[in-house]
């Protein structure tokens, strides 16, 4: 009897590199997982031309959609790419080059994550990357008298994107990651990670917001500032997730590839040496995200990058260079108590005094401040809780060991904390407070209130950061014989609490 005839299974159009070893491709973008996991570059699928006459009949927007459509079609640089072995086959490997920053390892070190089981679930399924901090803290950010290059963009023209122009950047996140088992409900929540991240980072999130409007366009144009948003992206994404559909590691080896590559700031003009400021910037975010312990070396690097491009007075240039001083000078003040206490006590005393002398760190408050006098009453009370915590900070530093503990400044902050309504605009830059003020607690009353209201945080943001936060704060309520030493204990977290 003849065999019956199969059906006809029509040919899947793929990449070049598929047809010529005759498998099928899987057409993803931009290049295909199975050239990916053979190590081959894929060429990809090239341009797609459907529905691009009927975008939109705006002539600017439709230039601005091709060049964004541009970006998704070219495939992910693989020249510097090293082959890589069955066992890391899903890492990207750092490449090779004659510089300090060698100093990285190719392999991460693992950091065990925390998790929290008072809700029942584990908020940390994933391990995060913990670079070994000599890699960074070894970074010499070299001179030399070439010729100064030409950055992709000028930071006083940045646009604003349209909220469609974010959200096709944002699937593009979904196609650089290689996502090819992606559900339709994790698509849908992945697509407002990075608006949500940048809703943390300031007081009021409005239009005014540069975590979104200014860092956006760039990533879509620059990619070490797109590897550094996907990082944060993808690590926030990976963590409030359960299904585990891919390593963001993948992703924040890439952007520590790239910065190496710009180390040499002094070939770059001013809009250059921006753009490597905003990505440190964005990987210090990054950290505050999944809680790493590479926060001492990013934000040194930072600074010594900031350095290196001649201060403050140098990169304040334009609307990014406003922002960009005004991040770096907020985040310098909360990050001193978890580098050292002596710059600890030299920072955040300027805050507990009130003094003009603290006015550059609050330069970001205080424009949001100006800016929204509707909110002025909530903002007030935000100053001041930051006041105390700052003050209840340097005087645990200044009393040292023999400085017995006690509750009242506590009860204080508590009774400040009170008046302000949960969900309360700015409410969310009370992490770094809270965590100082619950460090020095020593009834369980306010212990307990002070890990609720963490959680509660932690519920709306989804940060590791304040997981590690809450482990730490058991471990330092335990042991009652040492809690007058908190603030020299701080900067032994590795982790940045804000």
């Amino acid at each position: 009897m003849a065999r019956a005839k199969r059906n006809y299974v029509p040919k899947v159009k793929g990449c070049f590199e598929c047809s010529q070893r005759r498998i099928d491709c899987d057409r993803t973008q931009p290049n295909c997982a199975k050239c990916v996991a053979k190590g081959i570059n894929c060429s990809g699928l090239g341009p797609r031309y459907r529905f691009v006459d009927d975008i939109t009949s705006s002539e600017r927007r439709r230039e601005a959609r091709e060049t964004l459509q541009s970006h998704l079609a070219s495939p992910l640089p693989d020249e510097d790419h090293q082959s890589r072995t069955k066992d890391t086959a899903q890492f990207y490997t750092c490449a090779e080059t004659k510089t300090d920053i060698d100093a990285f390892p190719t392999d991460h070190e693992r950091m065990p994550t925390s998790s929290n089981t008072s809700n029942g679930r584990n908020d940390l399924d994933f391990q995060c990357t913990s670079l070994i901090q000599s890699g960074w803290a070894q970074v010499s950010w070299s001179a030399s008298s070439s010729t100064p290059l030409r950055s992709n963009h000028e930071p006083s023209l940045i646009p604003t994107p349209p909220s469609d122009l974010i959200a096709a950047w944002q699937r593009y996140c979904l196609f650089y990651c290689k996502l090819t088992i992606v559900s339709n409900r994790l698509t849908k929540l992945i697509f407002p990670v990075s608006d949500h991240i940048a809703a943390e980072l300031v007081v009021i999130d409005d239009h005014q917001n540069g975590w979104r409007y200014l860092i956006l366009p760039i990533a879509h144009l620059d990619e070490l500032v797109r590897e550094a948003v996907l990082s944060a992206s993808v690590f926030h994404f990976c963590a409030n997730v359960k299904e585990k559909v891919f390593d963001p590691n993948i992703i924040y080896g890439n952007a520590i590839r790239r910065l190496r590559q710009r180390q040499n700031l002094e070939v770059y003009d001013t809009s250059g040496k921006q753009t490597v400021l905003l990505a440190l910037l964005v990987l210090l975010a990054t950290v505050i995200v999944n809680g790493s312990s590479d926060f001492p070396t990013v934000f040194n690097l930072l600074e010594a990058a900031l350095t290196a491009s001649g201060g403050e007075a140098a990169v304040e240039v334009g609307e990014l260079g406003v922002f960009l001083v005004r991040q770096i000078r907020k985040f310098r003040g909360y990050a001193a108590p978890f580098l050292s206490q002596e710059r600890g006590v030299t920072r955040l005393s300027l805050t507990a005094s009130g003094g003009q002398e603290a006015a550059d760190g609050w330069d970001c408050f205080k424009s949001y401040y100006a800016l929204h006098p509707e909110y002025n009453q909530q903002m007030s009370l935000i100053y001041d809780l930051n006041q105390q915590a700052c003050d209840i900070y340097v005087t645990r530093a200044s009393m040292g060991v023999n400085g017995l503990p006690s509750s009242e400044p506590v009860a204080k902050f508590i009774r400040t904390l009170e008046l302000l309504p949960p969900s309360s605009p700015g409410e969310h830059i009370l992490v770094f407070a809270i965590f100082i003020v619950a460090s020095e607690s020593v009834l369980p009353e306010h212990q307990q209130y002070f890990t609720n209201v963490l959680l509660r945080h932690h519920q709306r943001n989804g940060f590791a950061n304040i997981l590690t936060a809450l482990e730490h704060l058991k471990r330092s309520w335990s042991e009652r014989s040492t809690i007058q030493d908190w603030t020299e204990r701080l900067p032994q977290m590795q982790v940045f609490i804000v």
